[in-house]
């Protein structure tokens, strides 16, 4: 017996308290206690602000410091009190739910997600719930109301800076010409890209209500002259006209044939054409699955399309693509996304 290593059911009584300390962290965002802490507070200060019960709140905080959502700093000697509280940086940059950069409503939004799912297992493992059912087939309208709650705080504040950084390091862009933002939500990746790339212009697709979101966001950024949208459905719809890069993310997961997509995107793009592909992905390795699989477990519950590593890349060139690249985006909700580019041959 090893016992310089941790015993082998460590990870599965770790599995235990993470659903504890998610709880915790749901509770502080939703009582609004995270406000408390912008600035140094005691626990029985704050606790007589709240009426909460001191001894349990010094003990809550406690928790919330080992998750790395509260840094404390020790009191004087004649202090009553061993320890002041603040927020972490992270914290104050995106949990508040106030704040500009704020995710905790999305946040709150993938935990109860993925409790539902959790919630059902038995029911779709036994067939009485299938991705068919209203509850798990989300409508046009919900798709609009999600790109104004948390797809915009997660693409606005975590995806749209990543991929604009990652494309400039990594992705040869030439300096004209005219994009696809296919199944662009909330429009901030539209906007990202054109304030990255001046010499292009672009065109913004998804479903009709989700597009007048994006919009009106487009709008308020004040690039109306070089940002479009389409509403439409892309399984049958015309694209919008022919492009010289596609940028198509998390959309693959959402269409029933992936050849048929991709013979679309390949009919869309102008010969020499980039489509670039962003999409969580299977690892081969239990590590590397683990990053993904309990976040799109219940997509694939529902029946749809999340690719094994490796998948992608084979499908780009089965469709007479060119494949050029493969990049991981580590800044990315919930799981990192495998990014793969093609070229259509001039």
């Amino acid at each position: 017996m090893d016992l310089t290593s941790s015993h082998p059911l460590q990870r599965y009584w770790d599995l235990a308290s993470a659903r504890l300390q998610a709880h915790a962290l749901e509770h502080a965002i939703n009582m609004g206690l995270l406000h408390h802490f912008e600035s140094p507070a005691t626990p029985s200060a704050v606790a007589h602000r709240l009426q909460l019960a001191p001894d349990a709140t010094a003990a809550f905080l406690e928790l919330l410091w080992s998750m790395e959502i509260l840094q404390r700093t020790p009191t004087s000697s004649s202090s009553s009190e061993a320890f002041t509280y603040q927020l972490t940086p992270v914290a104050s940059r995106y949990l508040l739910d106030t704040g500009e950069h704020s995710c905790a409503l999305a946040w709150r939004f993938r935990m109860q997600a993925l409790e539902t799912c959790g919630q059902n297992l038995s029911a779709f493992l036994e067939g009485r719930m299938t991705g068919n059912d209203a509850e798990y087939a989300p409508s046009e309208q919900a798709w609009a109301e999600a790109a104004k709650t948390q797809i915009a705080q997660e693409q606005s504040s975590v995806t749209a800076p990543a991929v604009a950084q990652l494309l400039k390091q990594k992705i040869d862009i030439p300096a004209t010409g005219r994009f696809l933002d296919l199944g662009g939500g909330p429009g901030f990746i539209s906007i990202a890209l054109a304030h990255q790339y001046p010499g292009w212009t672009g065109t913004l697709f998804d479903w009709p209500a989700t597009a007048e979101v994006a919009a009106g966001n487009i709008q308020a950024a004040g690039l109306n002259s070089r940002l479009s949208t389409c509403g439409g459905d892309a399984t049958r719809d015309d694209l919008g006209g022919t492009y010289d890069l596609i940028w198509c993310s998390s959309v693959l997961h959402f269409l029933p044939d992936l050849d048929l997509a991709l013979q679309r995107f390949w009919t869309a793009l102008q010969p020499g054409g980039l489509l670039i592909c962003a999409h969580a992905e299977i690892g081969t390795t239990p590590d590397n699955a683990l990053k993904s699989l309990p976040f799109y477990l219940p997509l694939m519950l529902r029946g749809h399309y999340v690719p094994h590593q490796g998948e992608l890349p084979n499908a780009l060139k089965r469709n007479g693509f060119e494949y050029l690249s493969t990049h991981a985006l580590t800044h990315s909700p919930m799981t990192p996304v495998q990014i793969h580019t093609g070229r259509k041959p001039e």
